[in-house]
């Protein structure tokens, strides 16, 4: 048992060590794992794999049961565009590779004791340069993300109600290169963040569950190294990433197939006092945005078990953009998004396989230059993405 915990603990280290951030329309991914992911994130109100679990709900550790360890990864390729009046028309060329992995075990029952560690919280972008335009000269790249490693406490309360606390400590990079009208500049910090994820979980009756998840909400300071044509200073950055609220139920039509739907709310506002502050290059201070508005993502999705060892899900999501047009760039692009998902498991011996697939296509943000006069154009594109994960049961 303690070699297969030691090698979980080593594995994450080299995922912390290696990840990059999600990259995505928005600084929230549309999903973390893979059987959450072919169901359409709807899992609130039925988590009853690891990454569910840590991510959706953290009560629904007491659904898992015995002790259970799972790795697995999902990787994007984003195709977005940016088109500018005057005539530039670049495609976003960044890919991103999200790791996770998991353990848990219920010898303590009734309380079920875990920890998870995932990427999420995080958007990556990357346009070429052109020279002919001043805002394009030098091209633009940007990356946040964060890693979180969360210990996590779920409790069976009695047979109807189960709840979970899990502890979030996050640890954020970002880089940055973009034009500015001093010069080029580009930036490179890192720093700690901590939260809570609190979940419940109702057994309403025997095919009836709901679910309900609150997620804290973090300020991470970041510090490190900030280049301006050619000088070097210091740079800090604090991000505050918002409080989260998931609400959903789960349905079991009949013993196989299974029903979720689900609502999050995400308090996009407070993500307004993040800021970024240059000791050598005050000029340069500045919000990320101001004036977002408050997020809502709407969740659905099914699971059907054709036998005790294969199943389907399918699943589809649609979110609406949060970010004011006048704070939108080629290094901060957000757009509404629908999001149609896919998924396949399947069970052999101790292990499972779980393997999911989604295809985004983003609602065309035109922005006008009385809006945006830095960066107006026409924003869009399609992300097409999938991963695989591995649950052993011991």
């Amino acid at each position: 048992m303690k070699r297969y915990v030691i090698c979980l603990v080593i594995a994450g280290i080299l995922v912390l060590g290696n990840s990059k951030p999600a990259c995505s329309s928005i600084l929230d991914p549309g999903g973390i794992g893979n059987r959450s992911l072919g169901m359409g994130s709807a899992v609130v109100g039925i988590p009853d794999d690891l990454m569910s679990a840590f991510y959706y709900n953290p009560a629904g550790l007491v659904l898992i049961k015995g002790t259970n360890a799972m790795m697995g990864s999902m990787f994007a390729r984003a195709h977005l565009h940016y088109k500018s009046p005057e005539g530039y028309d670049g495609e976003n060329t960044f890919d991103a590779v999200i790791p996770f992995a998991a353990y848990a075990t219920d010898s303590c029952k009734p309380v079920t004791l875990g920890f998870g560690m995932y990427s999420t919280l995080g958007v990556g972008f990357k346009f070429k340069s052109n020279p002919a335009f001043s805002n394009m000269n030098g091209g633009i790249k940007s990356s946040a993300g964060v890693m979180f490693f969360s210990p996590t406490v779920a409790y069976q309360i009695n047979p109807k109600l189960a709840a979970g606390i899990e502890l979030n400590i996050g640890y954020g990079k970002s880089e940055m290169n973009m034009p500015t009208p001093s010069g080029y500049l580009t930036t490179d910090v890192d720093g700690f963040g901590y939260g809570t994820t609190i979940g419940l979980l109702y057994k309403l009756t025997p095919s009836f569950n709901l679910g309900l998840c609150w997620r804290s909400p973090m300020k991470i300071s970041e510090e490190g190294d900030a280049n301006l044509a050619g000088v070097n200073g210091d740079v800090n950055m604090d991000f505050y990433w918002p409080q989260m609220l998931t609400g959903g139920f789960a349905y079991k039509i009949t013993p196989d197939l299974t029903f979720g739907f689900s609502l999050k709310w995400s308090d996009w506002p407070r993500f307004d006092r993040s800021k970024m502050e240059f000791t050598q290059f005050p000029a340069l201070n500045r919000p990320f945005v101001q004036g977002s508005r408050d997020g809502f993502r709407l969740q659905t999705g099914a699971e059907y078990w054709i036998n005790e060892k294969v199943a389907l899900r399918i699943g589809y999501v649609y979110d609406r953009y949060s970010f004011d047009s006048q704070w939108i760039s080629p290094g901060l692009l957000e757009c509404s998004f629908h999001e149609a998902r896919a998924g396949l498991g399947y069970k052999i011996s101790n292990f499972q396989i779980d393997a999911g697939f989604n295809y985004t296509w983003f609602v065309n943000r035109d922005i006008p230059a009385s809006i945006n006069p830095n960066y107006p154009g026409k924003y869009f594109g399609k992300m097409p993405a999938g991963g695989i994960e591995i649950t052993h049961r011991f």
